[in-house]
């Protein structure tokens, strides 16, 4: 604890001593005075709350005394037909606001105050007193409503007369108001209200008339009330303010309260003025008592020993202390000190001499420091000189004086660090480094914990002027960091070597690539950090720094190397190199410069293999359209004279092998169209088990390949075109098939996939799948072959067309689904894909129906190929049908029209779904239905997955075919279109 002089801890006592009687005291008195103010405002509060009820029931019962004298008149002998007559002559209102009418026995208005006329004979039923407590027997009773005749807030009384008639009384609230007014102008404490509730707390009178118009419920707005005190008061929140009330039953109607009320805060600011004044006084008297005391205690006390202590501070100037025996003012012991004091003075003198020659002849820092305090104990000339300060600096504050504006101990300060936690000095203490703000000099700083002459522990410090060198560290810092902070900004990775080509330097992007850090590859040769190897042979390219350094050219290596990293990634590297040159332009080292290139070749590739699908989508689509057209020339005249012939020709047997062969070159553009871009696939919730058995037996049928099927009973559903996912099995299997020549084994498995993410195919993402894999035990593909196995027109089969396994993985494609492929040599080779499964159940499909025949239809064939059209008209007239022929949309619009003003409007319409040059079936069939919305039409197409085909009937189509189709199809067309209207 820090010790403070004799004349301040007397000072210290007398304030706590006049703090804590002070406060006591006033407390006392706010406390007796706050209840003296409650009893005088509760019995005040009673006076005026009795007053006001008085003054209320006064003109509540103003009408009293005159009812009860008519009533008094009122026999039983007297007929009720004569009431009305009575009371009428008897009671007579002339004040404002109030009316008074009879009821009979059956609620009907008699008689009513005059203004109210209209409202004779109403059947006005029980009279609503609200919150009307039971009169008791000769007593009106009483209630509070809003009036149906004044349509404003009344007290009304309700008279029972004889033979169940009633007298009601309506008193206007505006009554009780006026009269409440001489309180309202006289008020005990500013803010005060004097209001009277109703059972309900209702109001039925309130300084504020707006509550009394609208019977407001004040009793529902009071909050956090308290009960009564002992001096019957109690405290509520109303509006957001407190107040303070008391509470008195009118005697007079039964169950209704007066309450008066005044603000808080008004009562307590009361309060405390008379406490303010009370305080005041006790604090003049208690703080003259006080200065007495203080006086005594200064004066015989605090001043000798005073003076004592003010000599001792000017100890510190080598001069001999002048203690004088009067000093003690006649008190022994201070007299006593002052002799021991004298003696030892002059000893100390001449040992502080001795010591301060020696410290002032250092060639460095030296002071002592309290280290609780911070006071500075001692310093040297050569601190005084360093930081040019020529005052006093014994018992300044060591950071005040060393440091320039610091404002407390320094944040770096050693103290903490140079005693054990027993308090003992620390062995060695402690070394450190500092700029000082004063000077702007570096020191080397020794602290070391002593126990300065008094005892208490304090730092002495010893610190060396070290400015010049750590401007040298401080350069060499710099130049390191440029280089760094270069070589960090690269964002190619760098290496700099020596003339051994040994690694001297690394970026970070260096360090990334390479996998190697900077510290472990210094001074390894830069071919070990950095090997590169030939993408196609796999040998080890030279060292680029060894060419570099061998000719003292900069170089760039012409094709890319392979990075084997720490990591076994392999990564494409770009590298240049460079010589480093002397002062002397000698070569004394090199910097590589290399990044990696992978994912830009990798992006240039698939851009190429992008722009050859896209070329090669569009030429597939238009040859097998074209082709399609032709197949339709000969499938088509195929069917016709085969329909002709008798089922047991011979030449029957022929056409049949022809329309066969049509049918499988039909099937080659059927795989070029759906590798083309076009539409989404005709997709049917289906059930995958029993179309993956068929395929297998089919394909497997009659060779030496083993199948193996390995299908739950309990597969998901699927939506799919079932034509276009039997053509991916049928082709797998296929080329599984070709693959084992000598023969082998087929696996098909399909298994339920919960969660997509789980699979260890990269990309698939976290939803219900159904896998199908399709695995093979053949010699397996070969890598380079992998990476362009769904390349189109891609082989290694002779005479193969390179289509299968790329319209493969366009089906998958356009089902949402995914397909991959793993392999390796000689363990064969297994395709999976992944098709999105579906909750719904797929429906049995109902017996197909034999196609019907229904001759003498009138139809219109719209195609711009003579041939198609042709063949199309021909095939309808053997199915004994009229037929009109159309070339573009335009036309078939015309020969729509005209057909109807004939009255002869054509059955079925067929519409090839594109048209060169011309209006084709997308907008032939948009314009057509705007005529006739009940036209049947059927599109036909080259195109077999166009969303026209696979959606028709979302464009307004009847039924789809796609060409070429034989007889039978056509029939089974219109046969559809027809059931359809059925």
């Amino acid at each position: 604890m820090r010790p403070v002089s004799l004349r301040r801890k007397i000072i210290r006592a007398l304030l706590v001593l006049f703090i804590v009687g002070f406060a006591a005291m006033a407390f006392t008195s706010a406390v007796v005075q706050y209840r003296r103010d409650r009893a005088r405002l509760a019995a005040a509060m009673d006076t005026r709350i009795v007053l006001a009820g008085s003054v209320m029931r006064g003109e509540i019962y103003r009408y009293d005394a005159v009812v009860r004298r008519i009533i008094a008149d009122i026999d039983d002998s007297r007929p009720a037909s004569s009431l009305p007559a009575l009371i009428g002559r008897r009671l007579q209102f002339h004040t404002l606001g109030d009316v008074c009418y009879l009821l009979d026995g059956r609620g009907r208005v008699r008689s009513i105050s005059s203004g109210h006329d209209d409202y004779l004979g109403l059947d006005l039923g029980a009279v609503p007193l609200e919150d009307a407590a039971p009169a008791a027997p000769g007593e009106p009773q009483v209630g509070h409503y809003q009036s149906l005749l004044t349509q404003s807030a009344v007290i009304g009384l309700a008279y029972r007369l004889p033979r169940d008639w009633t007298l009601v009384v309506e008193r206007d609230l505006q009554h009780v108001t006026t009269a409440m007014e001489p309180f309202i102008r006289t008020p005990l404490l500013a803010g005060e209200a004097i209001f009277a509730l109703s059972p309900s707390g209702r109001v039925i009178y309130h300084p504020d008339s707006r509550l009394v118009r609208t019977r407001h419920n004040l009793g529902f707005d009071i909050k956090e009330r308290s009960a009564d005190g002992g001096d019957g008061l109690f405290s509520y929140r109303y509006d957001g303010v407190g107040f303070i009330a008391r509470r008195l039953p009118i005697r007079q109607p039964d169950g209704w309260t007066m309450y008066y009320a005044v603000p808080r805060t008004e009562l307590l600011l009361r309060i405390a003025r008379a406490v303010l004044l009370q305080a005041s006084l006790l604090a003049l008297l208690f703080a003259g008592f006080l200065a007495v005391v203080h006086f005594y205690l200064a004066r015989f006390f605090a001043d000798p020993v005073s003076r004592v202590t003010a000599v001792l501070r000017r100890s510190g100037d080598r001069r001999a202390l002048s203690l004088a025996p009067e000093m003690a003012a006649g008190i022994a012991e201070l007299d006593e000190i002052i002799a021991a004091i004298g003696a030892r003075d002059q000893a100390v003198n001449r040992i502080s001499a001795q010591i301060s020659t020696i410290l002032d002849s250092l060639d460095a820092v030296v002071y002592a420091a309290d280290m609780e305090s911070h006071e500075l104990l001692m310093v040297n000339r050569y601190l005084r000189n360093a930081i040019h300060y020529r005052g006093d600096l014994e018992g300044r504050k060591c950071w005040e004086v060393l440091q320039k504006d610091q404002r407390g101990p320094c944040p770096f300060c050693t103290n903490d660090r140079l005693l054990t936690a027993a308090g003992e000095p620390v062995d060695g203490g402690c070394l450190w480094e500092f700029r000082n703000t004063v000077n702007g000099r570096w020191y080397e700083c020794r602290d070391q914990a002593i126990r300065w002459t008094d005892g208490r522990p304090a730092r002495l410090e010893i610190a060396t002027d070290i400015t010049w060198r750590k401007e040298v560290e401080q350069a060499l810092t710099a130049e390191t960091e440029r280089l760094a902070v270069t070589l960090r900004s690269i964002g190619d990775g760098v290496i700099a070597t020596d003339d051994e080509a040994r690694v001297m330097l690394m970026s970070v992007a260096a360090e990334e690539l390479t996998g190697w850090n900077q510290h472990l590859a210094r001074g390894r040769p830069v071919g070990e950090v950095l090997p590169l190897v030939d993408e196609e042979t796999g040998m080890r390219l030279p060292v680029l720094a060894d060419q570099v350094m061998a000719d003292g050219l900069s170089r760039a290596r012409e094709t890319p190397g392979v990075l084997e990293g720490s990591e076994n990634h392999r990564r494409l590297i770009a590298e240049s190199g460079a010589p480093i040159r002397g002062r002397d332009g000698a070569i004394i080292g090199t910097v590589q410069v290399f990044r990696d290139i992978t994912t830009q070749l990798r992006t240039e590739e698939e851009l190429r293999k992008a722009q050859k699908l896209e070329s090669i989508s569009v030429l597939a689509g238009g040859i097998a359209h074209d082709f399609n057209n032709i197949l339709m020339g000969i499938l088509g005249n195929i069917s016709l004279a085969r329909s002709r012939l008798a089922a047991d020709s011979p030449v029957a047997a022929l056409l049949q092998k022809a329309e066969n062969a049509s049918q499988r070159a039909r099937g080659l553009t059927r795989q070029m169209l759906t590798f083309a871009r076009g539409g989404e696939p005709v997709k049917e919730l289906s059930a995958l088990g029993p179309l993956l058995r068929e395929s297998v037996e089919f394909v497997l049928h009659g060779g030496n390949i083993v199948g193996s099927i390995a299908i739950p009973d309990n597969l998901w559903p699927v939506e799919i075109d079932r034509g276009q996912i039997d053509q991916v099995v049928h082709n797998l299997i296929l080329n599984a098939r070709q693959a084992m020549p000598g023969g082998g084994r087929v696996t098909v498995a399909a298994a339920n996939v919960a969660d997509g993410g789980s699979e260890s195919f990269p990309g698939l993402p976290a939803a219900r799948f159904v896998r199908v894999t399709v695995a093979d035990t053949g010699p397996g593909i070969p890598p380079r072959a992998l990476e362009k196995i769904f390349d189109p027109f891609f082989t290694t089969k002779p005479g193969g067309s390179g289509l299968g396994l790329s319209v493969c993985h366009s089906i998958v494609k356009k089902h949402d689904g995914h397909m991959f492929v793993r392999s390796s040599a000689g363990a064969g080779a297994a395709f999976t894909f992944y098709l999105p499964a579906v909750d719904r159940i797929p429906p049995v499909p109902p017996p197909a129906a034999a196609p019907g025949n229904h001759p003498g239809l009138r139809i219109l064939v719209m195609d711009d190929d003579d041939v198609v059209r042709m063949v199309a008209a021909e095939m309808l007239g053997c199915l004994g049908h009229t037929v009109a022929e159309a070339t573009n949309g335009e036309e078939m619009l015309a020969a729509c029209e005209e057909a109807r003003a004939q009255n002869r409007a054509f059955d079925i319409v067929f519409m090839d779904l594109t048209i060169p040059g011309g209006m084709g079936g997308r907008e032939g069939i948009r314009r057509l239905l705007e005529r006739d919305p009940a036209v049947r039409v059927i599109v036909f197409s080259g195109y077999s997955n166009d969303e026209c085909l696979s959606r028709y009937r979302d464009f307004g189509f009847r039924a789809a075919l796609v060409k070429p189709f034989t007889i039978d199809k056509l029939a089974a067309a219109i046969s559809e279109v027809l059931s359809s209207d059925a």
